[in-house]
């Protein structure tokens, strides 16, 4: 395991969660925490992560399942080639499953926006197209963690809101994580 909002069962599955910016407000959110005892899914991640017997495809669905008290988006990688999904929730239910394995290119990026809008003026759709513009660039053959996090941190994708970009591989234990230092001063 390695921190709150990601976490690995190296050899199986890695998560990770990201803010989705849905409108539920704090009440809300509270609202469901306390009174309708939805877990934080912080320790949810922790959860499926100890568990053993929690592969990916199982990680996906229970992530499918599990109502929570605020809304995320659930990015998952498993151990094997084309295993990786992004889950849009919100509070109460799932509003895409998006799947690697049935994406028009080699893989899929995640920003603080729901991918299935089409594009606008909005600073995190630009960031996505930054990205993808990148990795068509880089291609798959040249991809590597060095070049994605190159990638990551490159602006708009990095900018004065990212808390944190990782890279994870299921089936290795290190990691590279990086911190935005404008926000942590």
């Amino acid at each position: 395991m390695i921190g709150l909002p990601t976490a690995c069962g190296f050899g199986r599955i890695c998560i990770t969660i990201n803010e989705h910016d849905y409108g539920s407000s704090l009440i809300e959110n509270l609202n469901d925490l306390f009174i309708h005892d939805r877990p934080l899914m912080l320790l949810f991640i922790r959860d499926l992560v100890k568990n053993s017997s929690v592969d990916y495809n199982t990680a996906v669905q229970l992530s499918i399942d599990k109502k929570s008290a605020s809304p995320y988006y659930f990015i998952i990688s498993g151990a094997e080639k084309g295993q990786g999904a992004v889950i849009t929730r919100t509070n109460n239910e799932v509003e895409n499953v998006w799947l690697l394995s049935h994406s028009k290119h080699w893989y899929i990026v995640q920003t603080n926006n729901d991918h299935w809008l089409p594009p606008n003026k909005s600073w995190s759709s630009y960031r996505r197209q930054e990205a993808m513009k990148h990795l068509n660039a880089l291609g798959q053959e040249n991809l590597n963690y060095q070049s994605l996090l190159k990638i990551m941190n490159t602006y708009p994708t990095d900018n004065n809101l990212t808390v944190y970009s990782v890279v994870l591989n299921a089936n290795m234990p290190s990691f590279y994580k990086t911190y935005n230092p404008i926000i942590f001063q």
